[in-house]
């Protein structure tokens, strides 16, 4: 199966599992047009990280906000950004390793500037997996008051960012675990 394939058939709801394993046996290289690719072991082809991130992105991270989402898959959420955020920095290697890099790269990545890439790089946004409604907010953590505004899909909504040590104690605690 070509990996453009695979990626058009991952629903949104497997889209966090499948692509985190299918970066288990990723690897990234530059083309000759100076863009960043990224074949995978069992599938044909390559994609560009744009697309693979654009996935990840539109299909979970931007959606988050939107539905009830187990903790536990924004926590995985979380990490797989880490992993993205990964190949975007092996690429930026890779680059500097061609003739293309001093040249071409920077007028090319000037001019047509990946929103995806923008959004991976810009470290902020990752918290966007720990955004809850409020009422969900207060009800995990009551003694904790923080809102944001924030706007999605073109709508301003009023979101509570937990941290990732708040989610994993809350998940610690939903299972009956000790968290460190």
């Amino acid at each position: 199966m070509h990996i453009t394939e695979k990626l058009e058939s991952i629903s949104k709801y497997e889209t966090v599992f499948e692509i985190n394993k299918m970066l288990d046996n990723a690897h990234v290289s530059i083309n000759w047009w100076g863009q960043r690719m990224v074949t995978i072991q069992g599938y044909e082809g390559c994609v560009e990280i744009n697309k693979l991130a654009e996935k990840y992105l539109y299909n979970k991270v931007l959606d988050i906000n939107e539905t009830d989402i187990h903790l536990q898959e924004r926590v995985n959420c979380y990490e797989l950004w880490g992993r993205v955020d990964e190949l975007y920095t092996h690429s930026d290697e890779a680059l500097k390793r061609t003739w293309l890099f001093k040249y071409l790269v920077p007028l090319k990545e000037f001019l047509f500037s990946s929103q995806a890439k923008v959004y991976i790089m810009d470290s902020s946004k990752k918290n966007l997996c720990f955004a809850f409604p409020p009422q969900e907010f207060q009800s995990r953590w009551p003694d904790t008051q923080q809102q944001i505004s924030c706007r999605v899909n073109g709508k301003t909504i009023v979101r509570s960012i937990a941290t990732l040590e708040m989610v994993k104690t809350a998940l610690a605690k939903q299972y009956g675990l000790s968290y460190p």
